[in-house]
C-alpha cells in the first residue's frame, strides 16, 4: 500500500499555530468558569446542568 503526502499548502495550513497566536478567553468566559466551580464546591451533588441552568439564568 502506497502512502500518499499532503500537498505542501494543505501541510502548512495543518501545522499547529505558535502559542502567542492562540486564542485567549474573554474576561466574562472567565469568570463564568469560577462561578460554575463555586457552585459545584458549595453543593457536589447538584447534577452540573442545573449549574449550567443556574448560569444561564445569571447572565
Amino acid at each position: 500500500m502506497v502512502k500518499k503526502t499532503l500537498p505542501k499548502a494543505m501541510s502548512e495550513w495543518s501545522e499547529p499555530q505558535p502559542e502567542k497566536q492562540w486564542a485567549k478567553p474573554s474576561d466574562g468566559l472567565k469568570y463564568q468558569g469560577r462561578r460554575v466551580l463555586q457552585l459545584q464546591q458549595a453543593n457536589p451533588q447538584r447534577p452540573i446542568i442545573e449549574i449550567f441552568a443556574q448560569m444561564s439564568e445569571e447572565t
